[in-house]
């Protein structure tokens, strides 16, 4: 019996339902293992002092709200469930719910249906003129192309972080997973559609082209270091490449325009669209991204840690350790994500990849007299985890049940 088994049982134990057989095998175990007794102990303590209580405190009952002070009438009033008064309320709101639906159906149809003299004129040309009207492709609403941009430019984000803090000496891995993201980040069909509804985007379709056009640029530089096998360090080739191209700068402007109305749906499309036939520690990598992407940032914590634990003599398990301390920073665990960073001592490049790095953001907000542009662990002490031993108290008709949970937590 390993200690995970061992602990597993204390609270049947406690309560006197394990088996002979198993209660003979862990107080075997705990005759062995020394963490093991020491833990049985300290639940013991907790249970006998429980136990010794006289009482549980009992639950206080519900009370009658008090009347308003100055009430005259004492009587109770009981209001019919269906008046005439909520029936012409309820009868307005279906009749504008069904005005509202055919208001906003008609005008999703727009101008696309053409003059309906066009197709209704004089009988002898009807023919004629169904078969000269110019074909209309599919109309692909102005929202939808603007979400997929919101997700192209995060998830080429994420790349670029990648790319920064990518280590050396794990070249094969690197071809495939950066290829992979590279193949499903194409920007052939977005450009398409940003470019036909140019009139509707505005000033954002000029930015858009732009950054597409950069990142296009960007993602061909990266594909010459790729297929360039015979060159060594391939890392630090990628982010010399990284740093040097001005498509970071048009990650903040992009984000910024397209900042309002976020739609956390959409964008699981990018990842792993093209990762069918990849290896399945490049699919795992990839999957861990697409959480991170879609906005489901504990998925993305587990994803990085069956990556890590799928390979646990790759070079890449540090680059997924910073994936995960950016995914405990969006969920909202600032500390734990600093902690993580703290440990791996990872450097940033260039101070220009700040703006697109939230963690390193975080860190130098909070340390302002440490350089911003170095993540060292040596440089910001935090306390090692520790472990707090949480119990619970169930009351029910046949007396009370205990639980208890030990968590590691990061001050």
């Amino acid at each position: 019996m390993d200690c995970q088994a061992a602990r597993e049982l204390f609270s049947e134990y406690l309560d006197q339902r394990l088996v002979p057989e198993l209660r003979a095998s862990l107080d075997g175990h705990l005759g062995r293992c020394d963490a093991c007794r020491s833990e049985w102990t300290l639940y013991a303590r907790v249970f006998t002092a429980i136990s010794n209580m006289d009482h549980l405190p009992s639950q206080r009952p519900f009370r009658r709200p008090a009347e308003a002070p100055g009430s005259l009438d004492r009587r109770r009033h009981v209001s019919e469930a269906w008046s005439w008064g909520r029936i012409r309320v309820a009868a307005a709101v279906v009749v504008l719910l069904g005005i509202t639906h055919a208001a906003v159906f008609e005008f999703a149809r727009g101008t696309d249906q053409g003059d309906p003299r066009e197709v209704f004129g004089p009988p002898s040309d009807r023919g004629r003129q169904v078969a000269d009207a110019p074909r209309r492709g599919p109309v692909v609403p102005v929202n939808f192309t603007q979400r997929k941009l919101r997700d192209h430019v995060e998830a080429a984000q994420i790349l670029a972080r990648q790319v920064a803090y990518m280590p050396a000496g794990a070249d094969a891995q690197t071809r495939r997973i950066v290829r992979a993201q590279l193949d499903a980040l194409s920007p052939d069909d977005l450009f398409q559609e940003v470019d036909a509804q140019k009139h509707v985007l505005g000033l954002g379709g000029v930015g858009a082209k732009r950054y597409l056009d950069q990142w296009r640029q960007f993602s061909s530089a990266l594909r010459l270091e790729l297929n360039e096998r015979r060159r060594p360090r391939l890392a630090e080739r990628l982010r010399e490449r990284l740093v040097r191209s001005p498509m970071v700068a048009e990650f903040e402007p992009m984000r910024l325009a397209l900042a309002t109305g976020r739609d956390t749906v959409g964008g699981a499309h990018f990842f792993l669209a093209d990762a069918k036939n990849e290896p399945a520690e490049v699919e795992l990598f990839l999957t861990a991204n697409n959480q991170l992407l879609s906005a489901n940032y504990l998925g993305a914590v587990d994803a990085y840690e069956r990556f890590a634990s799928s390979n646990p003599a790759g070079n890449l398990i540090p680059l997924s350790r910073y994936m995960q301390a950016e995914s405990y920073y969006r969920v909202g665990l600032n500390e734990r994500a600093i902690w993580m960073a703290s440990q791996l001592r990872l450097r940033i490049p260039t101070p220009v990849l700040l703006r697109i790095d939230p963690v390193a953001m975080l860190y130098s907000t909070l340390h302002r007299q440490v350089d911003p542009a170095v993540l060292n662990g040596s440089a910001f002490r935090l306390q090692p985890p520790r472990q707090t031993l949480f119990f619970r108290v169930d009351q029910n008709g046949r007396g009370a049940s205990f639980s208890f949970k030990l968590l590691t937590t990061v001050p």
